[in-house]
């Protein structure tokens, strides 16, 4: 029987593969929607494997990529997941290095998507591979879920094999970044439409309009105050709940009273907060600016409700997942949360399903130019995988 010292060994003998897969992973451009290539690489990675290899599209060249093995024995069914798809690499003089070429420096390897979520991405997929050249489960299911269109909602991707199905379990890991650390919740994220309507007049006489950009400045000042309320909350894993305003247009020219003005806003919630209580609150901060002016004007539209996620430390993806970094590092690992939506979210709500977050990408460097994840923090990642999952699904014989 294969154990965890082999186990262990077994991922030190393949670093170079695991470097190499993850650098080709880097090298396709994946953004939404171009994941046909990605999908390909992994799926061929894994179809010499004891694995069961599906994709599926929720529309042509949108694939996602499930395996499957199961062991001879009862027991759970331990899924992991995450996604495929990157954002763009922006401005390219932000970047020292080809964001697209996956440079290796100094015991780091850089491109977009190293941290989000290609690390995390690769180290799901190198593990599942490890653990099934060791012999693969005995008992229960390893489920593996590569996805599209996360950055963008997850419409095609998690929550489609949701509709479909195809995504079950006792619990599991999203590998999106986390520094090596666990993350047992997330905040949810809720966009909305704000809108002043005024009536449009010359610039040379003002008076016979109403600005709809100056009533949105009303807005602006009262969403002010309530991020100042909000940031008087707090959860013990992620912190106080916000609120940002991300965009703003109004008007049409110049010299023109402005007839209407559209901003938008990202509220994240905590976990075990209803987004429908942020809406409330939203619509009474407007209903009081409306009671003080007759000829104000405003309606919202909800963009994005995207729903929070918490697990508890004593479920038993928690421990396994502790232990093995215990062994890896040396050390406890530490416990966290995530102040960004993830598809664990989308899983909890459709399954209840308990969805842990854990990769070896730094945070800090999510959406940064010169994104880069350590090699060594990378292969840390992939061992302490191989270890959680032999501990839940032992190792067949």
């Amino acid at each position: 029987m294969v154990g965890r010292e082999e186990l262990r060994a077994l991922v030190r003998e393949r670093r170079e593969q695991c470097v190499s897969f993850l650098r080709d992973a880097l090298r396709l451009q994946s953004v939404a929607p171009n994941e046909a290539a990605i999908g390909a690489l992994i799926a061929e990675r894994l179809s010499s494997s004891r694995a069961e290899v599906r994709v599926v599209e929720a529309e042509p060249r949108r694939p996602n990529v499930l395996a499957s093995a199961c062991g001879t024995g009862a027991g759970p069914i331990l899924l992991v997941n995450d996604h495929m798809d990157t954002v763009p690499a922006g401005p390219r003089d932000e970047w020292s290095v080809d964001p697209f070429g996956a440079v290796l420096k100094d015991g780091w390897i850089y491109g977009r998507g190293a941290v989000d979520s290609k690390s995390g991405l690769c180290s799901m997929v190198m593990a599942t591979e490890i653990f099934l050249a060791a012999g693969g489960p005995a008992r229960g299911e390893l489920l593996m879920t590569a996805v599209c269109d996360e950055e963008v909602g997850s419409r095609l991707g998690t929550r489609y094999l949701l509709q479909q199905g195809l995504i079950r379990g006792d619990f599991g890991i999203v590998c999106e970044p986390t520094g090596n650390r666990i993350e047992c919740a997330a905040k949810g994220v809720l966009h909305v439409e704000i809108m002043t309507k005024g009536r449009m007049a010359h610039g040379g006489k003002p008076w016979a309009g109403l600005n709809a950009i100056s009533h949105m400045g009303r807005v602006i000042e009262a969403l002010e105050g309530y991020g100042a309320e909000l940031a008087t909350r707090s959860h013990p894993l992620v912190g106080a709940p916000s609120v940002t305003i991300g965009t703003i247009q109004g008007g049409t020219v110049p010299n023109m009273v402005a007839s209407e003005c559209r901003l938008t806003i990202d509220r994240r919630i905590l976990p075990g907060e209803d987004s429908s209580s942020a809406i409330s609150e939203i619509a009474a901060i407007l209903a009081r600016l409306s009671a003080a002016d007759p000829q104000f004007n405003v309606s919202t539209r909800v963009l994005l409700d995207w729903p929070s996620v918490e697990v508890k430390p004593d479920n038993p993806v928690v421990r396994a997942l502790s232990r093995a970094l215990t062994d890896v590092l040396g050390a406890p690992p530490e416990i966290g949360g995530k102040d960004g939506g993830t598809d664990a979210a989308w899983i909890f709500k459709a399954t209840r399903i308990p969805m842990i977050h854990f990769s070896p990408g730094v945070s800090k460097f999510v959406l940064a130019a010169d994104e880069r994840v350590e090699v060594d923090a990378y292969m840390s990642a992939i061992e302490a995988l191989v270890l959680t999952f032999e501990e839940i699904l032992g190792v067949a014989s």
